[in-house]
């Protein structure tokens, strides 16, 4: 069974603030920082490591992802970029072919909004607006018979609200 576990980017500056002039090098802000560094812990602690993990190109998916990356499978020596996540390129059937060549058995890809919420209602075949990814949410997926359309089964869904420091010490 593969599982791919997918997370929108966390919290960034806003476009302008900074000096930031392109929607590119948008970087996470300080809760965004938070939140990555939360939501890795989190699924530390529940035993998650990923045998690859794929973020889009653009900054703030560079910083979500790296701290997955270094909590959950410091071994893994670097995110595979795909520019197949960038916002406005994503091409369901070509990114699950980039998946597929990656072999993992869980694979974790970080990206953006729509295109996220939109590929989660397509892998578990559901109409486009059944999803709608906060920044920072993340949602597992699994595939009995491989990565295919319409044919995940959603494990569990979290949000930032959930995995923030002191939530998890109360469940």
């Amino acid at each position: 069974m593969t599982r791919v576990l997918i997370v929108r980017h966390a919290h960034a500056i806003v476009l302008g603030d900074d000096g930031i002039e392109t929607d590119f090098e948008r970087p996470l802000s300080e809760l965004g920082h938070e939140q990555a560094k939360n939501l890795a812990t989190a699924l530390t602690e529940r035993g998650i490591i990923p045998d690859v993990l794929v973020a889009s190109p653009l900054v703030r998916a560079i910083q979500t992802a790296e701290p997955l990356r270094e909590l959950l499978n410091p071994e893994m020596h670097e995110v595979v970029i795909s520019e197949r996540l960038s916002p406005g390129e994503l091409r369901p059937k070509k990114l699950v072919e980039e998946l597929r060549e990656t072999g993992g058995q869980l694979i974790v890809i970080v990206g953006h909004n729509p295109d996220l919420s939109h590929l989660t209602a397509w892998f578990l075949g559901a109409p486009d607006e059944s999803f709608d990814l906060k920044k920072g949410a993340a949602v597992m997926l699994a595939f009995p018979q491989g990565i295919e359309k319409g044919t995940a089964t959603l494990e569990w869904l979290v949000t930032p609200k959930w995995y923030q420091v002191g939530v998890l010490e109360a469940s």
